[in-house]
């Protein structure tokens, strides 16, 4: 994206240098066709598309500083300790990054998703939205939304009310979660063969 609009910007920064060339040496013909060159290169679309850009940008720059959820805070089927921030009763079991995406365009606050971007203490699960709370002036974006309790409440409650939620509540486990709870699986049934095992050695008589 950052190398299209370059690219972009570098055409128009071209364009106007010819622009003023031709101006002052009053080429009128040449430069008449250079206006249609130019009105054909930089079309209404993609006038659109470089706004959409430029905010989009702009955006990335300043939710820096925006509150920031892992679907870690939110997922009913981890522990305090694996970073649930809600209760079981609130969280979503399973919960993905593009939920919490879908969710939050009901919630009406500016966010930006960041789908390589990864939780500290598990980083095969990727994927965290910033969502801007406060203006520059420190008020509320969305009254509604007063504190981050609140948001992921909120969050929460819309991704329950997804039309894929509805037909499988509790959602599709990540793959690496599903290799975790394999090799949990396997470790329980080691322990009793090993606890067989030790039953079925013969006790050593004292001397």
């Amino acid at each position: 994206m950052q190398n299209r609009l370059t690219i972009i910007l570098k055409h128009i920064q071209l364009l106007r240098k010819v622009y003023q060339y031709f101006e002052q040496t009053q080429s009128i013909s040449f430069f008449k066709k250079l206006i249609s060159f130019k009105k054909s290169l930089i079309s209404k679309q993609n006038k659109i598309s470089i706004k959409k850009m430029m905010k989009q940008e702009d955006m990335i720059i300043k939710s820096k500083t925006w509150k920031t959820v892992y679907p870690h805070y939110l997922d009913s089927t981890l522990s305090q300790q694996e970073g649930r921030r809600v209760s079981k009763a609130v969280g979503v079991p399973n919960i993905t990054i593009m939920e919490m995406a879908k969710a939050l365009e009901k919630v009406k606050v500016p966010v930006v998703v960041e789908v390589h971007k990864s939780y500290p203490r598990e980083t095969m699960i990727k994927g965290r939205v910033k969502v801007m709370l406060f203006d520059e002036s420190k008020g509320l974006v969305n009254p509604s939304v007063p504190s981050k309790k609140v948001l992921y409440a909120k969050i929460c409650q819309y991704v329950k009310q997804l039309d894929d939620r509805i037909k499988n509540p509790n959602g599709k486990p990540h793959p690496f979660k599903l290799d975790q709870i394999q090799k949990m699986e396997e470790e329980k049934k080691e322990v009793p063969v090993a606890q067989k095992q030790e039953k079925g050695k013969p006790k050593k008589g004292k001397k």
